[in-house]
């Protein structure tokens, strides 16, 4: 129950499910981790899920971050309270994302502070979130009705309040998205423009950074053409056609590496709240089980040499761009080799 209502750990499954979407993997960290003085050197993109409280340690360790060239992403209330919950009269990192708030315009709805009303736990949950009233970007919810950036961008404003706020420090960046990706974990969210918005800001901003996904895998999308004369047709010839590609949804691309091997596994990824899953029109778009026609184009510094597909024993070749099959109640497994 706590799970399924508590509003942070929704947010965080929000952003795995977007990044996942979007094509990226992650590594969730900690706070020994951000301390270590190789952290710089690991990771490029820090993201912070709804990190309400910071201390003065962690937050110096990430201005450390960012100032050594890292870009970080945090959405709505980052560092408003210490580690011990105490308010702070500014945000620890508001400086470095240069935001300016006014509590006094409230929240969401204006009312509350929390996304997930628990005491409705037994309605569908996009009826339990307060965004009765709430401003709204792209369809996404603004939790900070009152927040704006020091130097403003009246293309990112809703109302009162900025929602996506960008800044540079040293020789990283910063991104502030007065966002909430909580909705984003509803599977019928997901496969809306909702989900749309979100995954084409996200990608924008890891792809400006010079992250680009190591794989895309696509559908590819066909169509039957008709009998092209009396002899087709006493033959029941049929055609058909490529016509061109669209967005595989709720599908993730794990890598990993055992040896000097790689490999790949695409499998469908709806989540692990199952009341989601099923809309008012039954199952929601990307969850119907039949086989599909998959382009699989990968970006490695070099051109694949060998493309193997382990579960049916199918040779795709060399190169960067395959097409496969894929039952998308199974998982695809290949293994690479590279020249």
């Amino acid at each position: 129950m706590d799970n399924d209502n508590s509003t942070s750990g929704r947010n965080r499954v929000g952003w795995f499910k977007l990044l996942e979407d979007a094509g990226y993997q992650y590594n969730v960290v900690s706070y020994d981790d951000l301390k270590a003085a190789d952290f710089s050197k690991k990771f490029k993109v820090l993201i912070l899920p709804r990190v309400i409280s910071l201390s003065d340690k962690e937050a110096e360790y990430i201005k450390k971050f960012v100032n050594a060239g890292g870009v970080l992403i945090a959405d709505y209330l980052a560092g408003v309270f210490t580690e011990f919950g105490e308010a702070r009269k500014t945000g620890a990192l508001d400086d470095l994302f240069g935001v300016k708030r006014d509590d006094s315009r409230g929240y969401f709805d204006g009312k509350t502070l929390t996304e997930v009303n628990g005491e409705m736990y037994s309605a569908p949950f996009l009826k339990r979130l307060s965004y009765n009233g709430a401003l709204r970007w792209e369809d996404i919810v603004v939790p900070e009705r009152g927040t704006i950036a020091k130097k403003s961008d009246p293309k990112n404003k809703v109302e009162s309040s900025e929602v996506i706020i960008k800044n540079s420090e040293g020789t990283g960046k910063t991104y502030y998205l007065n966002l909430s990706p909580v909705e984003y974990t509803a599977l019928s969210r997901r496969t809306s423009k909702y989900g749309e918005s979100w995954r084409g800001l996200i990608r924008n901003i890891l792809q400006e950074n010079g992250l680009v996904p190591r794989v895309e895998i696509k559908e590819a999308l066909t169509k039957t053409v008709g009998p092209k004369n009396l002899g087709d047709v006493r033959k029941a010839k049929v055609v058909v056609e490529k016509t061109g590609t669209k967005d595989l949804l709720i599908t993730e691309s794990l890598f990993w590496k055992k040896g000097n091997e790689y490999y790949l596994c695409v499998v469908k990824n709806p989540g692990n709240y199952g009341g989601d899953i099923v809309s008012g029109n039954g199952i929601v778009e990307g969850l119907d089980s039949k086989e599909k026609e998959i382009y699989i184009e990968l970006d490695f510094k070099g051109a694949v040499k060998s493309l193997k597909n382990l579960r049916t024993g199918r040779e795709l070749g060399d190169g960067v761009k395959f097409l496969d099959k894929w039952n998308v109640y199974e998982a695809n497994v290949y293994r690479l080799e590279f020249k």
